[in-house]
């Protein structure tokens, strides 16, 4: 998007030439965002789908043509090692994954394929993602692509473009470059460009959690709220990491749980928070942070549940206070 006024840093776009415009946008109205940097694994094969869900949290054979799941893959101790937005287009089942961790997934994924009858098909040319957000997203899509309305989870495709709606009003929209092109004006008109901050801080108040590289092997799905979002069955077969899982579910053993928080000072993902009660050990973990509009910072942070009343503290005992705040669904 660097012709239509991008401004690109570390390889994903920050702004339009306004970042606190956008990020306003994000509190105010409807903002459109170049997602292309974000990471895309797409397997093919007969076998695809069983192959899936015997390494992903999600019950792969049942994800349909117009739907979306989140899923993960662990260790066989129950650690995320990535997780996963998956939805099936053009003969593929496409996992979106945090650029950081690509292609260490993408190895490790082909790693377990084994004699199945499964690969790794990138497409010839390489989709553009667009991020659609706010209360005026699906009417924008609805005049611009003639989509229909889709239920949360839904995906429709037509004519080369693939929409899906993830949680609440967000969407993303796969298409050749060309397209993008021609639908960017479109949308445009009736959203604010954005850049990666903006897209970043509406998922950190959807309650929806990445994990990096900086927060790789460090969480079951459960802390993270993975089961809440739709991430987890409990109900299929063996895949790697679901004793762990299992057993946490079953014996009611959920410690820890994400939460959305807010503080006053720069920080990154897999910075520590303290609490009085631990005696110098992390009672919390920040896993995805964006700066906001305002200066101030919110956060997606997994926090001990006994250390919560005595109140928490930023990289350090005597650091600076965090805030708790709403998430868009109940802590079940």
């Amino acid at each position: 998007m660097t012709g239509l006024g991008a401004v690109v840093e570390q390889d994903r776009v920050q702004h339009f030439g306004d970042a606190q415009q956008a990020l306003d946008a994000v509190d105010q109205g409807t903002v459109l965002c170049d997602l292309s940097h974000w990471g895309l694994l797409p397997f093919a094969g007969d076998e695809v789908k069983s192959f899936l869900n015997g390494q992903l949290s999600s019950d792969v054979l049942q994800l349909a043509d117009d739907q979306n799941q989140y899923s993960c893959h662990s260790t066989p101790k129950g650690r995320m090692l990535g997780n996963f937005l998956l939805w099936q287009q053009d003969g593929r089942v496409v996992l979106q994954v945090s650029p950081d961790l690509k292609e260490a997934l993408q190895k490790r994924l082909s790693m377990y394929i084994l004699r199945a009858k499964v690969k790794l098909t990138p497409w010839e040319e390489a989709p553009v993602m667009l991020g659609l957000a706010g209360p005026g997203a699906a009417a924008l899509l609805h005049t611009t692509l003639a989509a229909p309305a889709l239920a949360e989870h839904g995906t429709w495709s037509h004519d080369g473009v693939t929409l899906l709606r993830s949680r609440g009003e967000r969407y993303q929209l796969l298409c050749s470059v060309a397209q993008a092109m021609a639908l960017w004006p479109q949308l445009a008109a009736g959203a604010t460009p954005a850049g990666a901050d903006a897209w970043l801080l509406g998922e950190i108040r959807a309650g929806i959690p990445w994990i990096t590289a900086a927060t790789q092997d460090a969480f079951v799905a459960q802390m993270v709220n993975l089961e809440l979002l739709g991430g987890v069955s409990f109900r299929k077969g063996c895949y790697t990491g679901q004793e762990i899982i299992a057993r946490t579910q079953h014996l009611g053993k959920v410690k820890q749980r994400l939460f959305r928080v807010a503080f006053e000072v720069p920080a990154q993902a897999g910075d520590a928070l303290y609490s009085p009660d631990l005696n110098g050990q992390a009672s919390g973990t920040l896993l995805n942070v964006v700066q906001t509009a305002h200066g101030h910072f919110e956060a997606l942070a997994v926090l001990r549940l006994g250390s919560m009343e005595h109140g928490m503290h930023l990289q350090a005992m005597d650091g600076p206070a965090i805030r708790v705040l709403d998430l868009p669904y109940p802590l079940e």
